[in-house]
């Protein structure tokens, strides 16, 4: 689990203004999906993006969306966007065969071959040359059919569709790739069962949002330690804040405060003297910086036993809704749609039931509406943000309308969560 905080400052206080001709806004949305590896640490991600405002699809495979999705890698930052894992990128036979594969660093990508690329002598030429220039290459959604693929051999791993492949069928196909020692790739695994299944099933890799789901949604005991940082995050959050009360709650957690004095004394403040006291540490950060941090650092240690991914995915939702309240008009708002981006997956990380959890924090009737009933002024921004993570576009350009927001603003502000996460969570 990531270390909090960062030992450098590095947060934008607001979106940076473009105008509509920034490039960033060509691709209208770029995604990343994690893929993580049997102990649900990350290993990678892919990248899925729209590149026109008509697409409502991630699945395009044309030259020009390869072609978009390259240049927005660099102009979004391969730093903030790979965290320093590998990003598994689609090419199309253009971009194996020309020159855009490799513009990219061998050691950053992994070239992801759809499956409608043909292996004739010229694509078959482009990836032994690749091969050689030290590249790591993956085929797309394989089936059984694929295994005479004369690509098969130079592939460093093989993309197996969860949901599309028969129990049988997918054994088999692990059998065979880890035969070959090409390392298999579970897409589309959704639930802790499906993962589960894929890993007794020899899958290395896997890719899709099981970790963001509770293991169970029965009511049972919190661990203490958990219910501790419930306690604090449950004075954090209440419309009365008292400053007294929360510090109280504090001191009973020494890992609380000794983060809490850490960060003050480390990241983003610049204070004259040492801070030494949880009360000093309260008043100096002031009541909307106290329930933010709290929310990040109280989540965080609760997601000590759960994969990083998860917290990681919290923290940019968390960040992303704060940088659009502003220009949504709701900037009396960035507080609570803060800490709605972070209770979003409050769920799986306590493998609790939302709402009961929700219940217990007596949050307000803005972030219930949010998460639990589709509705309220929260709703359109956290909604839109997770959309964006399964790259469902006609859901988030639904969404970014409702919320009044530009296409170009969303992006931006994912953009730079992505960056401000990336700085938090280096150690």
């Amino acid at each position: 689990m990531p270390v909090l905080p960062s030992t450098e400052p590095h947060a934008a206080d607001q979106i940076t203004e473009h105008n509509d001709s920034h490039p960033i806004t060509e691709a209208r949305f770029v995604a990343r999906q994690p893929i993580l590896d049997r102990s649900e640490r990350t290993f990678g991600y892919e990248l899925l993006f729209r590149p026109t405002a008509e697409s409502t699809s991630s699945g395009d495979r044309t030259d020009r969306a390869t072609e978009i999705l390259v240049d927005n890698l660099f102009l979004v930052g391969l730093d903030s966007l790979s965290d320093g894992r590998p990003l598994f990128v689609n090419c199309t036979r253009k971009a194996l065969t020309g020159e855009v594969a490799s513009l990219l660093p061998p050691e950053r990508v992994v070239l992801e071959i759809l499956d409608t690329v043909k292996p004739d002598d010229e694509v078959m030429r482009a990836c032994r040359g690749l091969k050689t220039a030290g590249y790591r290459l993956a085929l797309d959604d394989f089936t059984l059919e694929q295994f005479s693929n004369p690509l098969l051999p130079l592939m460093d791993f093989v993309k197996v569709d969860f949901a599309l492949n028969r129990p049988a069928q997918r054994k088999l196909l692990v059998r065979n790739l880890r035969a070959r020692r090409v390392h298999p790739v579970a897409e589309k695994v959704e639930t802790p069962v499906e993962f589960r299944e894929a890993v007794g099933m020899g899958f290395q890799y896997y890719q899709g949002f099981f970790f963001a789901r509770p293991q169970t949604l029965t009511r049972r005991a919190i661990p203490a330690f958990k219910l501790n940082l419930m306690r604090i995050l449950r004075e954090a959050c209440r419309a009365d804040f008292n400053a007294v009360r929360l510090e109280e709650a504090i001191k009973n957690e020494t890992s609380i405060c000794y983060r809490l004095l850490r960060y003050l004394n480390t990241y983003a403040f610049s204070f004259r003297h040492q801070i030494s006291s949880i009360r000093h540490a309260l008043t100096l950060m002031g009541e909307e910086k106290v329930r933010q941090w709290l929310s990040l650092v109280v989540e965080t240690a609760m997601g000590q036993d759960k994969p990083e991914e998860l917290v990681v995915t919290s923290v940019i939702r968390a960040r992303c809704c704060e940088l659009l309240a502003e220009p949504a008009a709701l900037p009396n708002l960035g507080t609570d749609l803060f800490l709605t981006g972070m209770l979003s997956a409050i769920d799986a990380i306590l493998d609790q039931p939302l709402a009961s959890v929700l219940e217990e924090l007596g949050v307000s009737t803005d972030i219930r509406g949010a998460l639990l009933e589709a509705k309220g002024p929260l709703h359109p921004i956290v909604a839109g943000v997770l959309a964006l993570e399964k790259a469902d576009w006609s859901a988030v350009s639904e969404l970014t309308a409702k919320a009044r927001l530009s296409e170009g603003t969303f992006m931006r502000a994912y953009a730079e969560s992505l960056d401000w996460v990336h700085h938090i969570f280096r150690t």
